[in-house]
C-alpha cells in the first residue's frame, strides 16, 4: 500500500520545491500532522463537500479573487486543489479573506496535503490566537504592537505623522 503521509517515508522530497521542504521542516507540520489521524484532511475534504456555512461561502467568493492576474490560479488544477484545502480547513476551524493568498503560495510549492498541514500549523500554532477569526482580534493586535511599540523606534517620524493625524 501507498504510504498515505509522504514526508515519513523519504518520498516528500520529489513532490516539494526546495522553499516548500524549508517551509515544511520549520513549521514543524509534519508533527501536526502526525498527531492527527492518517485520513484527517480526506474525511474533511469529504465533509466540506456538503457542508454549508458563511466560511464557505466566502472561500467561494475568495477562490477567483486569488492571484487572478496569474494563469495558474485561473485555470487548470490549481483553484480545484485551492478550494478542497480552504474548504477542508473551513471545517476543521474556520476560514477568514487571507488565508486563501497564504494556501495559494504553499501549493505552488509543496503538495496539497502538505499544504493543509502546513495552513493548520500556521493558523493553530504559530500565529496568534483569533488572528483568523471573524473579529480579528489577533491581527488588530498585531497592528497595535506594530504601530505603538516598533514603529516609533524604527521609524520615528512617520508615528510623530500618524499621531498628528490621529491614525489609530
Amino acid at each position: 500500500a501507498a504510504c498515505v503521509r509522504p514526508w515519513c517515508c523519504g518520498m516528500w522530497t520529489r513532490s516539494f520545491t526546495p522553499q516548500g521542504r524549508v517551509w515544511w521542516a520549520a513549521l514543524g507540520a509534519e508533527r501536526v500532522a502526525a498527531a492527527e489521524p492518517a485520513d484527517t484532511y480526506d474525511r474533511l475534504v469529504e465533509e466540506s463537500r456538503h457542508a454549508e456555512s458563511s466560511c464557505l461561502t466566502v472561500v467561494e467568493r475568495d477562490i477567483p479573487r486569488t492571484f487572478a492576474d496569474r494563469a495558474a490560479f485561473i485555470a487548470g488544477a490549481l483553484p480545484a486543489r485551492l478550494r478542497r484545502v480552504l474548504r477542508a480547513y473551513a471545517v476543521r476551524n474556520t476560514y477568514c479573506q487571507g488565508m486563501s493568498f497564504v494556501v495559494a503560495l504553499l501549493l505552488q510549492h509543496m503538495p496539497e496535503l502538505e499544504a493543509f498541514w502546513a495552513l493548520a500549523t500556521i493558523a493553530e500554532h504559530f500565529l496568534p490566537e483569533g488572528y483568523f477569526s471573524e473579529d480579528l482580534r489577533g491581527v488588530y493586535m498585531d497592528q497595535y504592537v506594530a504601530f505603538t511599540v516598533f514603529l516609533p523606534h524604527r521609524l520615528p517620524r512617520l508615528a510623530a505623522h500618524l499621531a498628528e493625524l490621529e491614525f489609530p
